[in-house]
């Protein structure tokens, strides 16, 4: 099956911080009825799904755009997902999904051709602003299908260093190929910080975006800003999951936090304030 391939802008605001927050502000929020059409083992790890829906309207997809996922079995379940290949012709949303103990995965072993589900979201995830030429990205095995989603997004002219912590060897298969990737298999995302990566080392501009475990991507991200050099602004840094809590704990507990800071004032189209949330 071909996947029509995602590509960001490189236009606009100076930084991925600031370009998210004016795209946040300009779309809205989809919610969308979905069919699943099929379900494809791509490693051993991640299974693709497909779903075909005619609710998406004028949405224009950006690699990595996140969406939460209602499963349908048992008590309402979100799961958050991201965006792999979008078709607007035909409403076709492709998502790479990891396999492992939980909900998501029990659903993906029930699951048929015809199914019905419901999405909402999208929020973005990835920005490329003019004149970013050197980027890094960091993944744990729960963000690998987003790095590869951006990975696939990017123009040839950019060099791009991966480093990721995929469940196996095999799955590395995920990640797309590049002519400007630099690819490293790390164990674990905290061993990054002894592999700065070249464009940080020669004191280019560099963005930055991390994606994995909350205590290991707080520990990281003080990293790359001490050491690396890279603005706060260049650097976008999501946790996709804590040790320790579910979910659904996880989105409960931030939806309170969320609220009371928007309340308190807080803008909430700023990734930076989704930022603080993940990380406390």
């Amino acid at each position: 099956m071909s996947m029509t391939r995602l590509s960001a802008s490189t236009t606009g605001p100076a930084d991925i911080k600031r370009a998210i927050r004016e795209r946040a502000q300009a779309g809205p929020l989809r919610r969308a009825s979905c069919v699943l059409t099929a379900i494809d083992a791509q490693t051993p790890s991640y299974a693709r799904i497909t779903l075909q829906t005619d609710d998406l309207g004028d949405y224009i997809a950006q690699p990595a755009d996140a969406f939460k996922l209602t499963l349908p079995e048992g008590p309402p379940m979100l799961r958050a997902l991201t965006v792999r290949a979008f078709d607007p012709d035909t409403g076709r949303v492709t998502v790479d999904v990891q396999r492992h103990d939980g909900a998501l995965t029990d659903w993906l072993g029930a699951a048929r051709p015809g199914d019905r589900v419901e999405l909402a979201g999208m929020r973005a995830e990835w920005a490329l602003p003019e004149g970013i030429a050197d980027v890094a990205l960091v993944a744990d095995g729960s963000a690998l299908p987003a790095a590869a989603a951006i990975i696939e997004g990017l123009p040839r002219s950019v060099r791009v260093t991966a480093y990721v912590a995929p469940p196996t060897a095999a799955d590395v298969a995920l990640v797309p190929e590049h002519p400007g990737l630099t690819l490293r298999t790390v164990s674990g995302v905290a061993e990054v910080t002894a592999h700065a990566p070249r464009a940080a080392v020669t004191g280019r501009r560099l963005q930055v975006w991390i994606a994995a475990e909350a205590g290991e991507v707080r520990l990281l991200r003080r990293h790359v800003l001490a050491h690396w050099g890279v603005d706060r602004g260049d650097l976008l840094a999501r946790a996709y999951w804590r040790a320790g809590a579910t979910n659904t704990d996880i989105d409960t507990e931030n939806i309170v936090r969320y609220r009371d800071a928007v309340a308190g004032g807080a803008d909430r189209f700023d990734p930076a304030l989704t930022e603080e949330i993940d990380l406390e």
